[in-house]
């Protein structure tokens, strides 16, 4: 069964830790599910990063994608990236939502 979770858009920074919230229209029961989130330079493209989201509430279908720092450092300021998110347990293997992730360059960066 397939959540309705929008298509959003995101801006994140080099260098910083991106967390990206998801939630459903209405509330649908995660329970049991395992989400995999996967960072491409464009659909189709080779998978730059997997992320494992966090489970917010399973009763209300939230759940929380955290992007680390050092893959962030990484990304191209000034382009876009898509994050796909999907539910990948036993029988099933469908796209719940997605991101457009826009980069920018911070001021100053941690070192």
């Amino acid at each position: 069964m397939a959540i309705d979770v929008h298509t959003q858009e995101q801006t994140v920074y080099r260098g910083e830790t991106a967390t990206i919230p998801f939630a459903p229209e209405a509330d649908t029961s995660i329970s049991g599910w395992t989400i995999r989130a996967y960072l491409a330079t464009v659909p189709g493209a080779a998978v730059l990063a997997t992320l494992t989201p966090s489970v917010t509430s399973a009763s209300a279908g939230t759940f929380t994608a955290t992007i680390p720092a050092a893959t962030t450092a990484a990304l191209t300021a000034g382009s876009t990236y898509y994050l796909d998110v999907w539910r990948t347990d036993s029988g099933f293997e469908e796209r719940i939502s997605g991101i457009t992730l826009r980069v920018k360059e911070p001021v100053r960066r941690p070192s």
